[in-house]
């Protein structure tokens, strides 16, 4: 949370930024909220990824929602952060037993899996280093704003 707090208030910054930066978070009350902002106010979904963001249902209902409604995705990788293989994807229920969220705003299992496919398939990804300097977080503010 304190890396999208601080990506958040770098991009707020920027000049060239000229409408609000979401953190999904702020609204983590109801998901089926969250899933809509997504899916109708937010152009770019950034995903940080870090080493259990796809164990999180609201990530990966957010992924699903963005896979769904065929936006644009940008995968920030955290160092330990890889893409799920699948192995994974095919026992996701087991690996993260908590589903009864996504269940009840629509998102089933064959929906997920689907999107974690397509989600490691991006084009759009960036690696972190171990250590964040000014002139990392510059070129990736830089990057995501282009």
């Amino acid at each position: 949370a304190a890396h999208a707090r601080l990506f958040k208030m770098l991009l707020t910054e920027n000049e060239a930024i000229n409408r609000d930066v979401f953190v999904d978070s702020d609204n983590l009350t109801h998901l089926d909220v969250l899933f809509d902002t997504l899916a109708h106010d937010v152009q770019t979904l950034v995903v940080l990824g870090s080493k259990d963001v796809l164990r999180r249902p609201w990530c990966v209902g957010e992924v699903v929602t963005a896979n769904i409604n065929e936006m644009e995705v940008i995968v920030v990788r955290f160092p330990g952060f890889s893409c799920p293989d699948d192995d994974f994807i095919n026992s996701f229920r087991d690996q993260v037993p908590d589903l009864d969220c996504l269940v009840r705003s629509g998102i089933t299992e064959d929906m997920v899996q689907k999107a974690l496919r397509w989600f490691c398939e991006l084009e759009l990804q960036f690696d972190l280093p171990l250590k964040f300097t000014s002139g990392n977080l510059n070129e990736l503010m830089t990057s995501l704003i282009m």
